[in-house]
């Protein structure tokens, strides 16, 4: 039988830590990787892409409100946690950090800030850029007039449900809002929208 004596152990031991380490050492520039998927503010300050944003803070409300709709309504609400491939739930006194991706939970309320943050982000990038400079036609948008009635649109529509659903919010980390004012500024939104559709509809005089 092949074996390896006490004193031959003592002699291998070292060799194999020797080659892990050359192996790590190898691997270290594997492990950085970039991740295509997160991008920085500045990258986001290109009128060209704007379309493309515009379609990126719609997604974000509506992955937060689809999450709301089937979370709220089985009273999962935003501090439940699902543990065990779902074969179990906790509820936990804190708010879950789960990004709307998640599949470990169906928070609502921290994909509701992100993409409410993202839309009114947007919209004060759209507010700077001029007709000229952006890029119509990538998605399915005509005007600058139209990204920003439906950016206002979007960016209202968490201040709805935080309003009708919540006791108080903290906005920006700002003081605690009570629901009448946390209506009022989703109300402020939408108002906004309603003002740059209609102008929208009368550059293009669409029926």
């Amino acid at each position: 039988m092949n074996h390896i004596s006490q004193s031959g152990k003592w002699r291998v031991a070292p060799a194999m830590t020797l080659a892990l380490a050359v192996l790590l050492t190898g691997c270290e520039d594997l492990l950085q990787v970039d991740l295509p998927s997160t991008i920085t503010t500045d990258a986001l300050d290109n009128p060209d892409i704007a379309e493309v944003v515009v379609n990126s803070a719609i997604t974000a409300v509506e992955c937060a409100y689809s999450r709301f709709i089937v979370g709220n309504a089985t009273g999962m609400e935003d501090a439940m946690v699902d543990h065990g491939g779902g074969a179990a739930i906790e509820y936990q006194d804190v708010i879950s950090t789960s990004g709307c991706g998640s599949s470990n939970n169906y928070s609502w309320f921290n994909p509701f800030q992100e993409a409410r943050y993202t839309a009114e982000d947007l919209y004060a990038r759209l507010d700077g850029w001029t007709a000229e400079e952006l890029e119509f036609g990538v998605v399915n948008f005509d005007s600058k007039e139209q990204m920003m009635g439906l950016t206002a649109l979007y960016a209202s529509i968490p201040y709805q449900i935080f309003g009708e659903v919540m006791c108080e919010v903290a906005i920006e980390r700002g003081p605690l809002l009570a629901p009448d004012s946390i209506l009022a500024i989703g109300e402020g939104w939408a108002t906004k929208a309603i003002t740059h559709i209609q102008a929208h509809i009368a550059a293009y005089k669409v029926d």
